[in-house]
């Protein structure tokens, strides 16, 4: 049975570099580390809703560990990052990945660019209910490989608020 990544990408899964090709084609998950920047956006507003959504804190060179594992329609994806803990559901619908946080789900779009992949923010729900693109929160990543991993860039930004998070660092899996 193809996984998510493998079902979302069709025939331009195979255009992904090695590496990522194997972590993604995993039928029982995988798991990778790296060290983060992270990096908050100022201010007293942003500060608070990315307390709210337990964003990771600022810090320089957190410690992050990536799981990875199937579930019955997709993949739970749990980023320990420093002290925080981020658990998203990902799973497919038409051509995106959608990519579920409490009551937030965010349908990106996936391009391949260099052997790795772009993903870009196309719609949102919230408790179920679309959002008008100009109330959709933004989330903008990149993973594209190096020496035995990728390089990961993730921003996120909300309407009318702007960006509030970025992290970015190498990723490098644990070999299963």
């Amino acid at each position: 049975m193809a996984t998510l990544y493998q079902r979302i990408l069709g025939d331009r899964f195979e255009a992904l570099a090695p590496v990522l090709r194997r972590f993604h084609s995993q039928p029982n998950g995988g798991v990778a580390q790296g060290k983060l920047q992270v990096i908050r956006a100022p201010g007293r507003l942003k500060a608070i809703l990315a307390a709210v959504m337990r964003l990771p804190r600022q810090q320089d060179a957190a410690v992050m560990r990536l799981e990875v594992s199937p579930t019955r329609d997709g993949e739970r994806w749990t980023r320990f990052i420093g002290q925080s803990t981020l658990i998203t559901k990902q799973t497919a619908w038409k051509s995106l990945l959608l990519e579920k946080n409490g009551p937030v789900c965010l349908g990106l779009e996936i391009d391949i660019v260099e052997g790795g992949m772009v993903f870009r923010t196309r719609r949102a729900w919230f408790i179920g209910i679309p959002l008008p693109r100009w109330l959709t929160p933004e989330a903008e990543a990149t993973a594209l490989p190096v020496d035995n991993g990728w390089a990961l860039v993730v921003r996120l930004s909300l309407p009318l608020v702007g960006r509030i998070l970025e992290y970015r660092g190498n990723v490098v899996p644990e070999e299963t």
